[in-house]
Parts: structure tokens; sequence; C-alpha cells
């Protein structure tokens, strides 16, 4: 997610530069861009800019179509003009958006949505041992079979192995296998 905040208008080229490269680099990503834009010379029906409009201004408004950014508020923000803005590259991402009143002292109104953040879509699935449902008395029963003595007559670290390889292969015979499964799902927010 990235909020962003007033535009070159205000703070300078280097802000507006930053602006738009960082469009470029998120647009291809889950993103949600609001702020406060301050691009007052935008009829944002039509996505054209007036004749007096700065190059930055017209510079954004390229931007926005190139990456594909929707656009989700459609009505004025402060008097009769769109200056606060919610961009995403999914339009489903923001809904039931509203414009509602001004807080406080501010001259702009609250903008308030659902946002419908999507978690990775796959399952994250686990193969795992089935402890609980093991065969423990067909393993001590196998154990109890054994003759200690000769099955590890070597040295430590050959009979260490052996018997690792033996538990190992008990542990394979009669301890099934479950698979533990983690789906991720929608959710949303209210902002």
């Amino acid at each position: 997610m990235l909020s962003t905040g007033l535009t070159s208008q205000i703070v300078g080229q280097d802000n507006n530069n930053n602006l738009l490269k960082l469009l470029r680099e998120v647009c291809h990503k889950q993103v949600l861009i609001l702020g406060d834009l301050n691009y007052s010379d935008v009829d944002w029906t039509t996505y054209t800019a007036v004749s007096s409009a700065s190059h930055d201004c017209c510079e954004f408004i390229n931007t926005v179509e190139d990456c594909f950014l929707t656009r989700h508020v459609l009505c004025p923000t402060r008097c009769n003009t769109i200056l606060d803005l919610v961009f995403s590259r999914e339009p489903e991402l923001v809904s039931d958006l509203e414009v509602i009143n001004n807080l406080g002292d501010s001259d702009h109104n609250m903008i308030l949505f659902t946002i419908h953040l999507l978690c990775d879509d796959h399952a994250d699935m686990k193969k795992l041992r089935d402890y609980r449902r093991g065969d423990f008395v067909r393993i001590n029963q196998c154990l109890s079979n054994i003759d200690w003595d000769d099955y590890l007559n070597s040295n430590s670290e050959v009979s260490w192995n052996r018997f690792r390889d033996l538990l190992l292969d008990f542990v394979n015979r009669y301890v099934p296998m479950k698979t533990i499964t983690h789906k991720q799902k929608f959710k949303s927010r209210s902002g």
C-alpha cells in the first residue's frame, strides 16, 4: 500500500519526478495510491488537463493512464474540484467510496471506502508425519525383536548411523503422513 502527499505544485519538481517514478515502479503490484494531489487543472471525467496546466500535471495524467490505474474518487473533495484521489491497479480493490463532510477546519472533505485486500491466493500445503496415528505398538514389537548387542557391535559412529536408519525406517513404515493446508482469504477493511 502506498500513500502520497502533496505534489510538485507545492514542494517542487523533484517530488513530482519521484512520484511519477514510484507510480511506474509499483503499478504492476496490488497497490493503493491515495492523497491530496492538488491537480486542480485536471478534468478527471476525460483525463485531460486544461490548456494552462503545468507540464507536471500533464505528466501525471499520462503516467496514470500508462499504468492503467483506476480512479475511485468521482466527485469533488474540495469546493468543485477533485483534489484528493484514490487510485488502484485493480478496480475491485476499492468499493463503497463516499466523499463525506470535512473534518474540523479542513477545507477538504473526507473520503470513506472499503479496501479488499487479497492475501496470497495459493494454499500453503505441508506434508508432515501424523505421530498421533503412528503404530507404536508395532514399532516397539520390531525394536524388541532386535539383538542390540549384535546390532550395535561397531564403533559409535557406525552404531549411531545404523540405529538412526533403523528408526527412520520404522517411522516411514508405521507413521502415516498428513497434509496440512492453510488457505488465505480476502480481507476487507474500511478506511
